[in-house]
């Protein structure tokens, strides 16, 4: 009888004990799991920019002064006019699909006239390089939404030879959520060429 009573208070003791695990285990996993979503919200919110003199600078994204954010719009801007009027017939495709991630209202027009101007074939049939050199961006980030100009120069060539043009343009820029392919959380609603002048042919 004992005997028996002993088993059941080893049994009982045994239920307890694993309660206690279970009941434990349940809430590690649960502090585990809001730890993670804490920790990714904050690195979800947290960006790195670099400013003109190469200097990173960290950033909460609920946070961003108008200063840091004018950084981050100029980076933006140089990256689409790089993606957009530098490429060969290797290239192209890709930063035409790239450029246009980040484009508004002014898609259809952007993408219309590289396609009314032949751009692709031209550059195939011809063996075209191009590539651009940005001078300067002067940006207005005090307005919505924000205007601009990018300052620069888109090189051709051809071989040996070589043709060298302004490439100004005049942008406006609203925010938008950041994503995979626009981490910057910008979009181009309007770009506009203003001065295309030819430099020099050589």
């Amino acid at each position: 009888m004992k005997s028996l009573m002993g088993i059941k208070a080893t049994m009982n003791l045994v239920k307890v004990v694993t309660s206690i695990v279970i009941v434990f285990a349940f809430a590690l996993v649960v502090v585990i799991i809001l730890y993670s979503r804490n920790e990714s919200e904050k690195y979800k919110n947290t960006i790195y920019v670099m400013d003109r003199t190469g200097k990173v600078t960290v950033a909460n994204i609920q946070e961003v002064s108008p200063r840091v954010r004018g950084y981050e719009y100029e980076a933006f801007i140089k990256a689409f006019y790089r993606t957009w009027y530098a490429f060969d017939e290797n290239s192209y495709e890709d930063n035409i699909k790239e450029g246009l991630n980040v484009l508004g209202n002014c898609r259809n027009k952007m993408l219309d006239s590289y396609e009314e101007q032949d751009i692709y074939i031209k550059i195939v049939e011809n063996s075209l390089i191009l590539s651009v050199q940005v001078d300067s961006i002067k940006l207005g980030n005090d307005v919505n939404p924000v205007k601009g100009i990018i300052y620069g120069k888109q090189y051709v060539t051809r071989g040996e030879y070589m043709s060298k043009r302004y490439l100004n343009c005049y942008f406006e820029i609203k925010d938008v959520e950041r994503s995979r392919v626009n981490p910057h959380g910008a979009r181009i609603e309007d770009w506009q060429i203003i001065n295309n002048e030819i430099i020099s042919n050589e």
